[in-house]
């Protein structure tokens, strides 16, 4: 039952990082089907319902000598499903065109209703049509029609079985003529032979001629009968049950509908399409890869955050705080005072994440061997800034005086979380446009955390105002007044920078966001830091799986092979090549 949760889980996790997919294909199919549905005609139905019944009851079967109801041409000689083909056959809908006064082809007007059969004697048919009134008028045109198609054949049975008694009774009437003559002559011709002999033939022929009397009077009899019959079956054949009423709004199109249902194939599509890349586009997932490619142990996993309003109000409180006269002073706290800005309040989830961090990197010597992390990514989509502010905040809270420094000077931005704006930063210390002092941001009390910002993009190349002797000069000018310098480097696609930020620092912490980091995008982040001989030691993992139970401790044969970077290893001269400054540093 874990597995099969821990699975769920992981899949959920996996489409909600595809999540702008599966919205899009929503919406457009949503949209699509709205579009079409609005675009369509309005089409109304109507439905009547017909008890089909034999055209002559069973009693008249019997003494008619026609058999059973259920056979014959009179009765249910066909299936149910055959009766309702009959109802869309050519001749009725023909017939019904043309009482209907239509000028459609038959084929056409068959083709605008359905005939369902619901029981063994019971029909619905339903129509469609542009307006209500001609729905309506259909589907009781062919109710009607179809019951005056079974009379009319019904009747022409009759008709012709009373034909071929006529004709039988024409013949037993020729046949009586033919025995009156004979006994005539017998009675009134100069007869032949003995008489007895006539007189027995006279009385054989009287017999004969009785007999044809009978067989004719039966004849007529049930001729009689025939015609009375057919006069009721023009009545008989069924009813219609329920006749068809006006449809007071249209059945289709249902833009609702329509728009729900294309939604749900819309997700249906996008959730696949999500797994489908998901699959074919290989993320990391698990504690275990992460720790793998890095060649670290997962120090801590920070999991996904689950859905919740809070943050999207908070924001939307604090923007309107902002942008209203005097909001500072409406919210009743009092503002920092000039050039301190005050600890971001972090939810309890963080703080224990960043607590088990930092005490996973205490134990690897962070404040004492380690002075100086860098904080590395493979791209600017894994959260490095937030997690660097977050581990600036909870170091300080642990009572370390904690620099965090903002080497990402290509791509600058603020740190909207601690209130720092981007200006002036590290790029115009470095260029000597401005001193430490002034680009220093003090947040939290008792000054136990500062902050310089990335600044200003530099007009000269951000490489070669990293490898200015200006950057180690900075460190250590300001070693003795910190514990621990935090570095936010920028994503591991920018080379160059990393290796020289690394090249000042005592280790890394790579930053791996489940879902986003691609395998060789770490590799190649973990290849630069190796080049430049800092070691990692350790990974933290966002938005990790909940369900995730892998231990993320890498395997045996790729732990750390390179001893941690102390000061003298910074201090020792480099044998390999370096950037050098153009002010010749």
């Amino acid at each position: 039952m874990d597995g099969d949760e821990g699975r769920s889980g992981r899949t959920l996790a996996r489409l909600w990082r595809r999540k702008a997919l599966i919205i899009f294909t929503t919406v457009v199919a949503a949209t699509g089907a709205l579009w079409f549905s609005l675009r369509q005609m309005d089409v109304y139905r109507a439905s009547s319902r017909v008890v089909v019944r034999p055209v002559l009851p069973q009693a008249a079967f019997t003494s008619l000598g026609l058999g059973s109801a259920y056979g014959g041409p009179l009765g249910l000689e066909v299936s149910i499903e055959t009766q309702a083909e009959v109802v869309r056959s050519g001749p009725v809908a023909s017939t019904v065109g043309e009482r209907l006064g239509l000028a459609v082809p038959p084929e056409v007007l068959a083709g605008s209703i359905s005939v369902a059969p619901l029981t063994n004697e019971l029909l619905e048919i339903q129509s469609s049509a542009p307006n209500g009134e001609l729905a309506a008028a259909l589907a009781n045109g062919f109710a009607d029609e179809y019951l005056d198609y079974r009379r009319r054949t019904a009747i022409r049975a009759l008709e012709q079985i009373v034909t071929n008694l006529e004709s039988q009774a024409a013949g037993v009437e020729h046949q009586i003529v033919e025995k009156d003559a004979q006994i005539a002559d017998l009675l009134t011709g100069p007869g032949a032979g003995s008489p007895s002999a006539r007189r027995a033939a006279l009385e054989q022929f009287q017999i004969e001629r009785n007999e044809l009397v009978v067989q004719r009077s039966d004849l007529r009899g049930r001729i009689e009968e025939l015609t009375v019959a057919g006069q009721a079956a023009g009545i008989g054949g069924g009813d219609v049950l329920i006749r068809a009423v006006v449809p007071e709004s249209p059945a289709s199109p249902q833009p609702f509908r329509d728009t729900a249902v294309g939604g749900l194939l819309g997700f249906a599509l996008g959730a696949g399409l999500a797994l489908i890349r998901e699959h074919i586009d290989r993320r990391v997932e698990t504690r275990d890869e992460a720790a793998r490619i890095a060649g670290a142990p997962v120090l801590a996993a920070i999991p996904m955050r689950r859905l919740s309003w809070r943050p999207l109000l908070s924001s939307i409180r604090g923007w309107i705080s902002r942008i209203r006269p005097g909001g500072a002073e409406g919210d009743g706290e009092a503002p920092p005072s000039p050039g301190r800005r005050q600890l971001p309040a972090l939810d309890m989830e963080t703080i224990d994440a960043f607590s088990l961090l930092l005490t996973g990197l205490t134990s690897e010597g962070f404040g004492s061997d380690i002075r100086r992390l860098l904080l590395v990514s493979s791209t600017e989509r894994e959260g490095t800034p937030d997690a660097a502010a977050a581990l600036a905040v909870v170091s300080a809270q642990r009572g370390l005086r904690t620099l965090l420094i903002d080497g990402n000077i290509r791509n600058p931005r603020a740190h909207p979380s601690l209130g720092v704006e981007r200006d002036p930063g590290l790029a115009q210390i470095l260029a000597g446009e401005t001193s430490v002092p002034k680009a220093l941001v003090r947040v939290g009390p008792a000054s136990s955390l500062a902050v310089i910002p990335p600044g200003s993009a530099p007009r000269e190349s951000p490489t070669r105002l990293l490898a200015s002797p200006r950057l180690p000069r900075v460190l250590d000018a300001l070693a003795g007044r910190f514990d621990v310098v935090l570095i936010q480097g920028p994503a591991g696609s920018a080379e160059s920078d990393v290796a020289l930020l690394a090249g000042v620092s005592d280790a890394a912490l790579h930053v791996v966001r489940a879902g986003q980091a691609r395998p060789t995008g770490v590799a190649r982040s973990v290849a630069t830091l190796d080049r430049a001989g800092v070691p990692i030691v350790g990974v933290l993992l966002r938005d990790a799986d909940r369900g995730d139970i892998t231990t993320g401790l890498p395997p045996d044969d790729t732990g750390r092979t390179k001893p941690r970077r102390t000061a003298e290893d910074r201090e020792r001269p480099e044998t390999g090549p370096r950037l050098v400054s153009p002010q010749g540093g």
